[in-house]
């Protein structure tokens, strides 16, 4: 399938600016996010120099040269940036100032991403993790599933702890490529898909740090821990919320995460592509290929689900009574109740358990009955785009 079969239009404004070193790039909200062009390959990282830039009431705190040099230092500040330097200059450009502001997170995970949260708000319903979460009756908080930092950490140590930020002086700052070119070669493109929508997730409250001690941030273990309901392991962080199988069932399904599942006696359960938090890091040296092997997994992982994610929203914009006066006329609206629809008839049967399935396939499947018999839209181009989007989620093998 040709690429702009797929492609969402960027409209004038957004093809001026987006790339543009000298203008302020900041989007806040899907409608304009579905509007720039394949948004579920957008690196959120483009957002941070514009982020810095429209919420800056701290500036007079610094001076003009240290103002200047932290817009500088931003990722894609310049062209033909390596992946691995732009994440680094994510991690690292804006820690002076934890002092003086909320740091940008592509996540939205200390509330500093309004596009990310206006994302959870429009799929799940979220706005804060202060209040309980309408969808699951619980407290959720934003998080990003699959991180590379610890990884880095210890490929780099030598029989001493290393920060991200030395490693940031080593690589950025001393220009040093041959660990460049190391770390670009291990990581491909995680280091950019990393930050792009599919990589986002809601978690329970709090299980955000709880899980990295245990975990190492490896996603996979990460979700074998919900799954499991290690509640003591995780200080009661379950048990406050009442978390049990239906609870992760619905979880899967509605935070669309099937790549990391298989099914055993009718019931989801995770797949794990590392064998325990610590096995990848010991013998480091010798395990490279199995670092790129796991992490290549990753990468594709989160590019089907961005994919999915984008489709998603997509459907939540589509006015329902354009659709039905007139089948050949999709617009966008500020809401709508498609995406509602869909969720209540495709992850819930009719006595409001859960549905199971075994893939995309499956999904797309009971997503395209739903439309067609429960809405009626059997030849509309909602149809269409909903297939496309099945087909080149099926290009990407695992």
């Amino acid at each position: 399938m040709k690429k702009e079969n797929i492609e969402f239009q960027m409209n004038d404004k957004y093809q001026k600016n987006v790339y543009s070193n000298n203008s302020v790039f900041y989007i806040d909200n899907v409608c304009d996010f579905l509007k720039i062009s394949n948004p579920f390959n957008f690196d959120f990282k483009k957002l941070m120099k514009g982020y810095y830039l429209t919420h800056n009431k701290w500036k007079n705190k610094i001076t003009s040269e240290e103002y200047d040099a932290l817009l500088d230092g931003m990722p894609y500040t310049n062209d033909n940036e390596a992946n691995c330097i732009n994440y680094l200059k994510y991690k690292c450009a804006d820690l002076n100032l934890l002092s003086l502001c909320k740091l940008f997170e592509c996540d939205g995970s200390n509330g500093s991403c309004d596009l990310s949260i206006d994302i959870y708000n429009r799929l799940w319903g979220f706005t804060s993790n202060i209040e309980k979460n309408a969808k699951f009756g619980i407290r959720l908080g934003p998080d990003t599933m699959c991180t590379v930092t610890k990884t880095i950490d210890e490929l780099f140590r030598e029989n001493q702890k290393i920060s991200i930020r030395q490693i940031y002086n080593e690589i950025v700052e001393n220009e040093n490529t041959e660990k460049t070119q190391k770390l670009n070669d291990i990581f491909g493109e995680i280091f950019v898909n990393f930050s792009t929508l599919g990589n986002f997730v809601l978690v329970p409250f709090k299980f955000n740090k709880a899980r990295f001690l245990l975990t190492n941030d490896f996603w996979d273990l990460s979700l074998a821990l919900l799954e499991l309901n290690e509640d003591k392991e995780l200080d009661g962080i379950l048990s406050k919320c009442d978390w049990n199988q239906e609870t992760f069932t619905k979880y899967i399904n509605l935070m669309f995460l099937w790549d990391f599942i298989e099914i055993k006696n009718k019931q989801y359960h995770t797949i794990l592509f590392v064998k325990d938090k610590d096995y990848l890091f010991e013998d480091i040296s010798e395990k490279y290929d199995e670092i790129k092997r796991y992490f290549k997994i990753m990468n594709n992982i989160i590019k089907r689900r961005s994919l999915f994610m984008t489709l998603m929203l997509r459907l939540s914009m589509i006015d329902n009574s354009v659709l039905m006066k007139n089948q050949e006329k999709v617009e966008l609206s500020k809401f709508s109740s498609l995406y509602e629809e869909i969720v209540s008839n495709v992850f819930f049967n009719k006595n409001g358990t859960n549905k199971i399935y075994k893939g995309y396939k499956e999904v797309f499947d009971a997503i395209q009955s739903c439309l067609e018999n429960n809405l009626g839209l059997d030849n509309s181009d909602v149809i269409d785009f909903v297939k496309k989007v099945e087909e080149e989620i099926e290009r990407i093998k695992l």
